[in-house]
């Protein structure tokens, strides 16, 4: 199987973290090339990004993103090498009227 590009697009639900890039299988890679959120709500939010480690949290920086707008989470480089690691994103609050959405890209890598 050859490698491939994929994306991941995901509704987030507030302060509930979201997996955005699932663990890859026994003796597979993937990576994050990039992660975007889009702000489809009518107020202003902050989202984090982390690395799950087995339950051990890697947190990158917030990124604010005004109503209406796209803000960067990740320009990539973040590897997933074990079946226990995954990249997840979080919201600062509940949507007012619409759930922002996380967009992620993936290599994978078989």
């Amino acid at each position: 199987m050859a490698a491939a590009f994929v994306g991941n697009e995901v509704a987030l639900t507030g302060t509930t973290w979201v997996t955005v890039v699932a663990a890859p299988g026994a003796g597979k890679q993937r990576e994050l090339l990039s992660c975007w959120v889009d702000n489809l709500d009518t107020v202003d939010h902050t989202f984090h990004l982390r690395k799950n480690k087995a339950g051990v949290f890697f947190n990158y920086p917030d990124v604010f993103v005004s109503t209406l707008q796209r803000g960067q989470l990740s320009s990539g480089g973040i590897v997933l090498d074990a079946t226990d690691e995954s990249i997840e994103v979080s919201d600062d609050a509940t949507a007012t009227t619409t759930a922002p959405k996380a967009d992620a890209g993936i290599f994978e890598v078989p």
